[in-house]
C-alpha cells in the first residue's frame, strides 16, 4: 500500500498548491483575479478534495475535481475569474486529475495483486490438503491381495449360490 499512500500525498500536495493559488488570487490587483465569493467556494471544494484523497476516497475526490472545474468554467463565463488565474487553476486541476488517475491505477493494481496472492495461497493450500489426503488414503487403504481371500461372504463360499434366498 506504500504506492497508494505516496499517491495520496502527491495528490493532496497538488490540491494544497491549488488552494494556495486560489488564496493568492487577488493580491496586488485593483480588480481581483478571482471574485472573493468564488475563491471561498473553490477553497471549500479543494479542502473537500484533499480530505477525500487523504481518506483514499478517490472517486469522491474525482467528483470534487469535476465540480470545481465546472464552477471554474461558470466563473470564467460570468467574468468572475481573470484569464491568467483561470489558466493557473485549470492547469492545477489537470495535474490533480492526472495524479488521481495514477493513484486509482495504483490502488487497483495493488488490489489485483492482493487478490491474486490470496488466490495463489488458497490454491497452494488446496493442493497441500489434497496431497495430504492422498498420502493418508494410501497409508490406510487395504491392500489388493489382502488376507481375506474370500468373495465377501466371510470366505465360506465359492460365489456359486444354491438359489436360496
Amino acid at each position: 500500500m506504500t504506492a497508494t499512500r505516496a499517491g495520496r500525498r502527491r495528490t493532496a500536495g497538488l490540491a494544497v498548491v491549488l488552494a494556495a493559488g486560489l488564496a493568492l488570487s487577488g493580491c496586488g490587483h485593483a480588480r481581483p483575479e478571482l471574485e472573493p465569493g468564488r475563491a471561498a467556494a473553490f477553497q471549500r471544494e479543494v479542502f473537500a478534495i484533499t480530505q477525500a484523497v487523504a481518506a483514499g476516497q478517490f472517486d469522491t475526490a474525482q467528483a470534487g475535481v469535476q465540480r470545481l472545474r465546472t464552477a471554474l468554467d461558470l466563473a470564467a463565463d460570468d467574468g468572475q475569474v481573470s484569464a491568467p488565474r483561470f489558466r493557473v487553476i485549470d492547469t492545477a486541476l489537470d495535474q490533480v486529475t492526472t495524479e488521481l488517475a495514477t493513484a486509482v491505477q495504483q490502488r487497483d493494481a495493488e488490489l489485483a495483486a492482493a487478490e491474486q496472492a490470496a488466490a495463489d495461497q488458497a490454491a497452494a493450500q488446496q493442493a497441500a490438503d489434497q496431497a495430504a489426503a492422498a498420502q493418508t488414503g494410501t497409508q490406510t487403504a487395504p491392500s489388493a491381495g489382502g488376507t481375506g481371500g474370500g468373495s465377501g461372504s466371510g470366505g465360506k463360499g465359492n460365489g456359486k449360490g444354491k438359489g436360496k434366498g
